[in-house]
């Protein structure tokens, strides 16, 4: 299953607009929502990105210190999902 077919259309967009939520509809939602959980849970671990990620993180929990910009320099692309 690819992303495109559990993203609405644009036409189901201007029906969510003018039409009151109703239970069905959250649950539906939520269903989807899990199921993106799921696909992202199944996707391999990379210890690189994973390191690159604790790096950003500790930068973002220094705020005021510094400018907060991260410049990462890289050969070739480590991970599509990054």
């Amino acid at each position: 299953m690819d992303l495109e077919d559990e993203l609405p259309s644009l036409a189901d967009d201007e029906e969510t607009v003018t039409t009151a939520l109703t239970p069905e509809k959250i649950h539906d939602e939520l269903e989807r929502v899990q199921r993106f959980v799921q696909r992202v849970e199944r996707l391999p671990r990379n210890g690189k990105a994973e390191r690159l990620l604790d790096a950003v993180r500790l930068i973002q929990e220094r705020k005021g210190k510094g400018s907060g910009k991260i410049v990462i320099f890289s050969e070739r692309i480590a991970c599509g999902f990054i």
